[in-house]
């Protein structure tokens, strides 16, 4: 996908898809952590790395809308910083 920068209008629905997305990352977490009262004991732990993992993409995916926002897009150049 490319995005003209210069254009706030294009800017800013990649910058809506970004805050749903990471909106649906959290309420995915939020749903695992309400299934913990009916998970067996054996799958709890996989049940909580699972909600960990959503909270963490929604929190990178936050970040992400931060920058981007503040007009830093290095972030978007090189994901892995």
């Amino acid at each position: 996908m490319s995005i003209q920068w210069d254009d706030p209008e294009r800017v800013g629905h990649f910058i809506r898809l970004l805050e749903r997305e990471c909106k649906a990352w959290q309420d995915t977490a939020d749903g695992i952590e309400a299934l913990f009262p009916s998970v067996a004991p054996s799958q709890i732990d996989e049940a909580q790395s699972r909600m960990r993992e959503c909270r963490a993409r929604a929190e990178a995916l936050r970040k992400l809308v931060k920058h981007v926002v503040q007009g830093d897009f290095t972030l978007l150049e090189n994901p892995e910083a």
